[in-house]
């Protein structure tokens, strides 16, 4: 056997080292992140402590989002129920998943909720996003049956994008639990032929026991299980406009590190006559308007609830259709105190009260309160919106005589977080 002389190799052990670092050199400066207004190759996307994700692609008009499959051989039969016991409420996280799962950068997770009687909007919704969906649902004893029929029926039968894009996640109360197993349930085939058509339901368990929804558990149980770093905590009857995720993925990469210094980015909400479709463009939103069959949403029943600086303005501008861009920031500051948008952020947003009701109001209004607090810029976006589900909504005295115990509960519990916030932060009046 022949040997090498210790100083052979040595010499070689140092210039294998210095070839190693003199490569991670050359990596580190050919894969730095470029924030310079250009038509790159691949577009890298940078979020704080979360991993890199490349998409390829050119021009932003040929941005191709896809979400990559999971990699899950197992049936659905063999996912254990994850559980948990929040107040007087079971929650079930990951009932039913989506096929596709993006990595944490690669796409933003509209998250909502749901009852029994607005699950309808969960097929439009989903054409209409082009990224995963958190959705939880609110549903005691046998509305939960009939809710988990009526989303197997849609992922068995309904458009693709209810299998591939949404995961579904179950609430009930401890008082009214289901009585079958849920596991067992999930593996109900349906003849799709024989079930086209969904029986109307005259009432369900909630109304029929004057059950109150607990709708900020819902909203922050679609939020707790999300993947993504961006999401967007929306209501399942707002129907976004196309392709509102590819262009708002290149606009953060444009914008770099600025992107993610306590801002969250504000969609328009409007309402549309019941005669017409949802428009899906700006375009087909603003010859709406000129017909007068859209306007701003609660324009009738609380328009200063979505009076935006710039609102008039923002009517008068249509960008190019594959583009998204920042129209003006604000703070959500007087007189802007009762306004309630909808945007996209991430999970380091304050979270929604849980005592809050659905019947009572002001649900959103203390979580808006304490992001003025913290100082948050609000960007209105110029060519993103929401489309309420065609129908103009106006006041009701009836809805709101039956609702009226529930408003003064909220109210109160909403004093009660606004004192606690301003203990917890510098109290700030313009808030």
């Amino acid at each position: 056997m022949t040997y090498l002389p210790r100083q052979v190799g040595s010499y070689f052990l140092l210039c294998f080292v210095t070839f190693n670092i003199l490569l991670a050199m050359f990596n580190m400066f050919t894969f730095r992140v470029s924030f310079q207004q250009s038509k790159p190759c691949s577009a890298v996307y940078m979020f704080p402590s979360t991993p890199v994700a490349i998409f390829a692609g050119g021009s932003l008009s040929s941005f191709n989002h896809t979400l990559p499959p999971v990699k899950n051989s197992s049936s659905v039969a063999e996912y254990k129920l994850e559980t948990e016991v929040r107040g007087n409420y079971v929650i079930i996280k990951n009932y039913l998943r989506a096929e596709l799962s993006p990595g944490v950068n690669e796409s933003v997770t509209l998250t909502t909720q749901a009852t029994l009687s607005f699950l309808h909007h969960a097929e439009p919704l989903c054409k209409c996003w082009d990224g995963p969906i958190s959705l939880a649902v609110y549903a005691p004893s046998s509305d939960l049956l009939i809710v988990i029929d009526r989303i197997l029926q849609m992922i068995q039968c309904g458009h693709l994008c209810v299998k591939r894009n949404i995961t579904w996640h179950l609430i009930y109360d401890t008082q009214f639990p289901p009585e079958n197993d849920l596991k067992k349930l999930r593996t109900k085939i349906f003849d799709c032929e024989a079930h086209d058509k969904t029986p109307s339901l005259k009432t369900s368990f909630r109304k029929s026991h004057s059950l109150t929804y607990p709708i900020n558990i819902a909203r922050n149980v679609a939020r707790q299980n999300s993947a993504t770093y961006f999401i967007m905590a929306s209501d399942i009857e707002l129907y976004p406009s196309l392709n509102i995720v590819s262009r708002f993925l290149n606009m953060i990469a444009k914008m770099g590190k600025d992107a993610y210094n306590k801002k969250v980015y504000v969609l328009p909400i409007f309402e549309v006559s019941k005669s017409v479709k949802s428009p899906t463009t700006k375009t087909e939103l603003l010859n709406l308007i000129k017909q007068k069959k859209a306007v701003f949403f609660h324009k009738f029943i609380c328009d200063i609830c979505q009076h935006f600086p710039g609102r008039d303005q923002w009517l008068k501008q249509v960008p190019a259709n594959n583009t998204l861009n920042i129209f003006t920031t604000t703070k959500r500051q007087h007189p802007l105190t009762s306004w309630e948008p909808i945007y996209i952020g991430t999970n380091k947003e304050p979270f929604y009260d849980e005592r809050l009701t659905w019947e009572g109001k002001q649900d959103k209004m203390s979580q808006m309160y304490e992001m003025c607090l913290l100082d948050y810029d609000i960007c209105i976006l110029d060519n993103a919106f929401l489309v309420h589900a065609p129908g103009i909504k106006t006041i009701k005295n009836m809805d709101q005589k039956k609702r009226l115990p529930y408003i003064r509960k909220n109210n109160a519990i909403h004093k009660e977080v606004l004192k606690n916030l301003k203990e917890k932060y510098e109290d700030n009046p313009k808030c």
